[in-house]
Formats: structure tokens, sequence, C-alpha cells
């Protein structure tokens, strides 16, 4: 976090990417090696692919300006002041 200049509130950073990091290796152990997509249920359903997409887009534009208000006086406390 040092090397990007970032500031991580509660550090939330390490705690999802240990989740993704889990999840990916729970999802490997868990699924079956051969099955794919042949399993009938396994497919991709319309309506369920415009919830993700739409919450996708939601995520995308409303969550920096939730962290930035959690991080603006912490932001303005830690950084010295700019000339």
């Amino acid at each position: 976090m040092q090397v990007l200049s970032g500031l991580d509130i509660g550090s939330s950073m390490t705690i999802h990417a240990f989740g993704a990091y889990y999840g990916l290796a729970a999802s490997l152990m868990l699924s079956h090696r051969a099955g794919g997509s042949a399993h009938p249920k396994n497919g991709a359903v319309y309506s369920s692919d415009i919830t993700a997409m739409v919450g996708t887009v939601f995520l995308f534009i409303f969550w920096p300006s939730f962290n930035g208000a959690l991080a603006s006086g912490a932001r303005c406390a830690a950084s010295p002041p700019m000339q």
C-alpha cells in the first residue's frame, strides 16, 4: 500500500484480497474436474446476467464516492499540505 501511496481504511483491501483468494481456492477444490457446462443447471440465464451487470455498474459508479467520504478526514490529517 505504501508503494501506491493509497489510504486503506480499516485494512479493507487486505481483507478483500484474502477473501478473493480464499474463494478462488475453495471453488477450485470443490468443483468437479470433468463437469464443465455439461450439467443442465450450469448454464447462464438472461435475468441472472442482467442482474449481475446492473450490480457491477452500480458498484463501479457509487463505490469510489462511498470510500472517498470515509477517507476524506483521514486523508487530510495524514497528508502534508499541498504547495
